[in-house]
């Protein structure tokens, strides 16, 4: 397995370290406005914010999935060596990623999502009031979940999963190694979604992702 460079993985680390204070600065400041208008807030309506921003990163994992995996190579500028190629190698070796470390699944994806942070602050500021308070509870959620999904995809992959892992995957709350298994089955074309798995039945019943590689001139599938 290859292992990236000195400089990219003190990349990695920063990238982690950064997005923590990021995330946790901006979720004390939504915290701080809830708590001033918390007569106001329901818990409730947080509760389906949080399933939403569930659904939204599954969605969001499948379509990147589907992709890279089926549109361009790993000779693709920029893209190619840093996203299609992950994806193609881990049809022929789906066991190789339970080797990776938590800055190894998770440091591209904390780099990548600063700038998201960034743009919260700056695109929907916390004003005290209730709209603005759930649009950034919505994001701060979708955003984090969108960080874990390869820490759950790893999961799905890795038989000596912690006991509160398979537990969380039997309740079907994050992708299963059930529900993942479908995907690395030729010509890998069904259950693109790595977040919690839960529009993969529904994407593939509507065949959604043949639809969208119709449209876009291409079969689903590579040969």
């Amino acid at each position: 397995m290859k292992r990236v460079s000195f400089s990219h993985r003190a990349l990695e680390v920063a990238g982690i370290g950064l997005f923590a204070v990021a995330f946790v600065f901006l979720s004390s400041n939504a915290l701080r406005v809830g708590l001033n208008i918390s007569g106001e807030v329901s818990i409730g309506f947080i509760a389906l914010l949080f399933v939403l921003s569930v659904m939204a990163a599954d969605f969001f994992s499948g379509f990147v999935h589907f992709l890279c995996d089926n549109f361009g190579s790993a000779e693709t500028p920029f893209l190619g060596p840093n996203f299609i190629k992950a994806f193609l190698d881990h049809h022929d070796h789906p066991q190789d990623m339970v080797a990776h470390d938590f800055v190894e699944l998770l440091g591209n994806s904390c780099l990548g999502s600063i700038p998201l942070l960034v743009g919260l602050y700056y695109l929907l500021p916390l004003d005290g009031s209730t709209p603005s308070l759930y649009g950034n509870i919505f994001t701060l959620m979708l955003i984090l979940v969108m960080v874990l999904t390869n820490q759950f995809h790893q999961w799905a992959h890795n038989p000596q999963s912690p006991k509160f892992v398979k537990k969380l995957q039997r309740l079907n709350l994050i992708l299963s190694p059930e529900n993942h298994n479908r995907h690395h089955k030729p010509p890998y074309d069904k259950n693109y979604c790595m977040t919690s798995g839960w529009l993969n039945p529904f994407l593939n019943r509507i065949r959604f992702f043949d639809i969208v590689a119709k449209f876009l001139g291409k079969s689903s599938s590579k040969s």
